[in-house]
């Protein structure tokens, strides 16, 4: 077992294995995958998961995946141990709070973020610091319902270094969010996202006029059936296309 890097797991495995574990291959294990079902989510199955990552030397990629109202913070703040290893985290289908996501700036190697349909709790009263994340390059953001949406201040806070960007969400924002994309990813070079309003195709033009540096341009759920072909022009300028508005 000297070769073996990742391991994937329930967090209702029992414990004497996961010592067993730790004992054999703690040293060498950098990716785990951690699946959270509802009939082993108690603190006491959670605090084991804690003592095992706590085990383990060095981990540079994380994913959990769990289920609706599942607070995973103890989880991400036992990672702390990580914070200069850790290049990957991916979050699905589970809840992380305020001190979750203050602990993202210890993890100055963080390189790729996914969060997909994740609950946020938060405190109102008490704003979020800088999350500052030195080398981030990848954002995957996939929400539905949260109303806590830590996106934009991501974006905000790492623009400057943010070159992928895959956002999807049916909140009522999408102008707002695509503004905050094209003033603060002057480098971004790919992005994916649905549109499903003529609203949300003409507002992508802030992003193509001032993203530079983009090469790739994903639209996926393309659901528009019609769109007035008044409004928008395409120009070919060099080898790049710009769409832009008639009404500028």
């Amino acid at each position: 077992m000297s070769n073996l890097n990742s391991f994937d797991f329930c967090q209702t495995l029992d414990p004497k294995i996961f010592t067993r574990i730790s004992e054999w291959i703690a040293d060498t294990i950098t990716t785990i995958s951690i699946f959270i079902v509802p009939e082993g989510s108690g603190d006491e199955s959670l605090g084991i998961v804690m003592k095992f990552v706590d085990s383990l030397g060095s981990l540079k990629s994380v994913s959990i995946v769990g289920h609706v109202n599942i607070d995973v913070t103890p989880i991400i703040l036992s990672l702390r141990k990580h914070s200069s290893s850790l290049i990957t985290l991916k979050l699905a289908l589970c809840t992380i709070d305020d001190d979750a996501m203050k602990s993202l700036s210890e993890h100055d190697q963080l390189r790729e973020i996914v969060f997909h349909q994740l609950h946020f709790s938060s405190n109102h009263e008490i704003p979020l610091p800088l999350i500052s994340l030195p080398r981030l390059k990848s954002l995957n953001y996939w929400e539905y319902n949260s109303t806590n949406s830590p996106v934009h201040r991501i974006i905000r806070d790492n623009g400057e270094n943010l070159t992928h960007l895959n956002i999807h969400t049916n909140i009522e924002r999408c102008i707002k969010l695509f503004d905050t994309i094209s003033t603060n990813c002057p480098f971004l070079i790919s992005f994916t996202t649905p549109i499903s309003e003529q609203r949300d195709f003409i507002a992508l033009f802030s992003i193509l006029e001032r993203c530079n540096h983009l090469k790739r341009l994903c639209i996926h759920e393309f659901n528009i059936i019609n769109i007035n072909e008044g409004y928008i022009v395409l120009y070919r300028i060099h080898t790049r296309f710009f769409i832009v508005s008639e009404n500028q």
